[in-house]
């Protein structure tokens, strides 16, 4: 209900969506992240044993800060890890080019010759000393 207001709201421009989609998508990725690890961790002598220890660690790791006060130590937590860090480089990634998309103009230049100016004709003259 949430993400088809917001959506609705957005729907006016690609980058809106974009912001919406992954925003949803990475809160979603990270609640899963944390009930997993969660779930391998407890009980296993491990520093992630609260609900709160396993969402704090799947935001920093997440967010590629890593600051090592909790971590998994079994081997399914550690593959978890793995996969949060590759959705956390993944997602910068698209903030990153959402960010530099915005700075580009989305159309073509109203100019037929071309960004330069120059004709076909004009630079193939030109190279040929005509």
């Amino acid at each position: 209900m949430l993400l088809r207001v917001m959506n609705g709201r957005a729907a006016d421009s690609l980058h809106g969506r974009v912001a919406v989609y992954v925003g949803a998508s990475t809160g979603l990725v990270i609640f899963c992240a944390a009930l997993t690890v969660l779930d391998a961790e407890r009980g296993h002598g491990g520093n992630i044993q609260t609900f709160g220890d396993a969402l704090w660690w799947a935001i920093v790791t997440m967010s590629t800060v890593g600051y090592g006060d909790k971590f998994p130590v079994t081997t399914e937590g550690r593959f978890v890890g793995v996969g949060l860090m590759l959705a956390g480089i993944a997602l910068l990634g698209i903030v990153t080019a959402s960010v530099a998309s915005r700075g580009t103009p989305s159309h073509r230049s109203p100019n037929p010759c071309g960004p330069t100016g120059w004709t076909t004709g004009a630079l193939t003259n030109s190279v040929n000393g005509a």
